[in-house]
């Protein structure tokens, strides 16, 4: 036996009886004589992964590759060892040259389905979901019924607004795996997404008995409770994920909608606050100096948050701010920034700020609970938004002499594309111009656009454009908006900002309101305790538009 092949072999008799450090001795001095020898590179190499040093187990296994580049055994390892270091690229590479040397190796073709999965899982985290999908694709050409791959995949095309191809992934994965309880609660939720409620609450109490308690799947059956207007159901589910989990700020976000649906303000805006902290509200751009309603003699920073409308409903908390303060900021966006230089209660408004430009700081929808606002004692003295001469007098010639019922309408809110929940709301909120048809036939009414975006297109897809004058092409802002309005008798609007808008100039405004109505219409109640001059039109069935514009319709005939 030469000396190279003695040292091997007690080399690996240290190795399988776990005697490492002589091991690592021998296999070195077997080197030595002979540092082309693959096995003792190899086994080297293992051993230096075992005691979890591995990029010396790199380095072996690539020099055992260099002797021989056909061993897939080796070029797996190698994958594993560089998997290990962290460089997950360089180990696929490996895997696969490890399957076109030997196509049949199962470690190695198992190896890579596992990194790319990993890889796509990893793509998604960076919100890079194309090319997610695309890992994933290549676990599914390897190893077709890897039903975690299949859900992922599934949430992934959830994410890009692809409910029914989700929902077929999901069933796949459960096609495999029919106990696969976080699949029945994502397919559950497309089909939510999908509109179809009933299954979907079926896929919620399934996904619950496969997993009880699961806290995301009795979140998600409360947010479907309440797209069926189920909010007492909603509220006593959200009660039992906080009897066990005290702190769990989805839960209070979500019941507090559903309180304040139900007209419950005093919880309702209390529980409210937890959106700040779970990230529902956005992000609070200030931590320092949160203002808690006491009187104090300088200046106080109202910040804007959420949506447009959002801001223009809250905007009128600064009037009882400046009760308490000596100076309101109103930091609000760029396009609502002319409109609030005209309110009396507000000293200035701010697009941009820092801590220096106040005293104190507080969020304008954490008013209401501030000021302990409940159904009763709302703030609606009305107007609290006013028009600037100078936009008087730009918009008021455009109307005189116009007679009839002047009307303006709005049919689609903000689409949001790249924030889905508020997608989809938006789907439910909005509706086509041509259901709109039926008011046009209307004698001695005229009507105006007061639609942005790409929704206006539908003037013409109609054939409408003759029936509706359209100044929105010279608006620059809210105050451009709120001077046409204010030559309006009448606003017709889905639930967005010019809905609010119209309300808080005191203008009669028509409120078409989805099925499960935002909860500051109570539930789609017909008066608003926000709006003295709202009425409000809601759907009696989800998706039922044709229904709502009939009823404002009979209503348009009344007037």
């Amino acid at each position: 036996m030469s000396s190279a092949a003695k040292f091997f072999e007690q080399a690996t008799t240290h190795h399988q009886a776990g005697r490492l450090n002589e091991a690592e001795r021998d296999y070195i001095e077997a080197l030595k004589i002979d540092d082309r020898d693959a096995d003792a590179l190899r086994l080297l190499a293992v051993l230096y992964a075992q005691i979890n040093q591995p990029e010396r187990a790199i380095a072996f296994f690539e020099r055992a590759h260099l002797v021989q580049p056909r061993n897939a055994e080796t070029l797996n390892n190698l994958g594993v060892a560089l998997r290990n270091s962290g460089r997950l690229d360089d180990a696929i590479a490996r895997y696969e040259q490890a399957l076109t040397i030997d196509p049949h190796y199962a470690q190695a073709r198992g190896n890579l389905v596992n990194a790319y999965y990993e890889r796509g899982n990893a793509f998604i985290e960076q919100g890079r979901n194309d090319e997610a999908g695309a890992w994933f694709e290549k676990v599914f050409h390897l190893e077709p019924r890897h039903f975690r791959a299949l859900n992922n995949f599934g949430n992934l095309r959830r994410a890009q607004d692809k409910a029914e191809e989700a929902a077929g992934l999901f069933r796949q994965a459960l096609a495999i795996r029919p106990d696969y309880a976080e699949a029945m609660a994502n397919l559950g939720t497309s089909l939510r997404d999908l509109g179809k409620l009933d299954e979907a609450e079926h896929c919620y109490q399934k996904a619950l008995g496969l997993k009880p308690g699961d806290a995301d799947t009795l979140i998600n059956l409360g947010t479907l409770l309440q797209q069926r207007n189920r909010q007492e159901e909603a509220v006593a589910l959200y009660d039992a994920i906080l009897r066990r989990m005290p702190d769990f700020g989805e839960a209070k976000w979500n019941k507090s909608l559903a309180l304040l649906a139900l007209g419950d303000y005093a919880e309702g805006w209390a529980l409210h606050e937890a959106g700040l902290d779970c990230g529902r509200r956005g992000v609070a751009p200030f931590q320092v100096r949160r203002w808690d309603g006491r009187e104090f003699p300088g200046r106080l920073l109202i910040w804007g948050e959420q949506g447009i409308g959002d801001q223009i409903q809250f905007v009128r908390y600064a009037a009882l701010c400046k009760a308490r303060c000596g100076e309101v900021l109103v930091h609000a966006r760029d396009t609502l920034g002319p409109l609030l230089q005209n309110c009396p209660y507000i000293d200035r408004v701010l697009t941009s700020s820092n801590e220096e430009d106040f005293d104190y700081q507080i969020s304008m929808m954490s008013l209401p609970y501030i000021f302990g606002t409940t159904l009763e004692d709302v703030p609606a003295k009305m107007p609290y938004l006013f028009v600037s001469e100078e936009a008087r007098a730009k918009w008021a010639p455009k109307f005189a002499g116009v007679e009839g019922l002047k009307i303006g309408l709005v049919w689609a809110g903000n689409a949001r594309a790249s924030m889905l929940d508020a997608h989809l709301i938006d789907r439910r909120r909005s509706l086509h111009l041509s259901l709109m048809k039926p008011l046009f036939a209307l004698q001695g009414a005229r009507f105006y656009n007061l639609q942005m975006g790409d929704a206006a297109q539908q003037i013409d897809e109609c054939g409408l454009r003759g029936r509706i004058e359209d100044f929105m092409p010279e608006v620059g802002d809210f105050l451009d908006t709120a001077a046409i309005i204010e030559n309006l008798d009448l606003v017709i609007s889905v639930d967005t900002s010019v809905a609010h808008l119209a309300g808080g100039l005191g203008k009669p405004v028509w409120i078409l309101s989805r099925y499960d109505g935002c909860w500051r219409w109570l539930r789609n109640r017909e008066t608003s305790p926000w709006y003295p001059t709202a009425r409000v039109f809601g759907q009696k069935k989800p998706g039922a538009w044709p229904l709502v514009i009939d009823e404002v319709h009979q209503a348009l005939c009344a007037l």
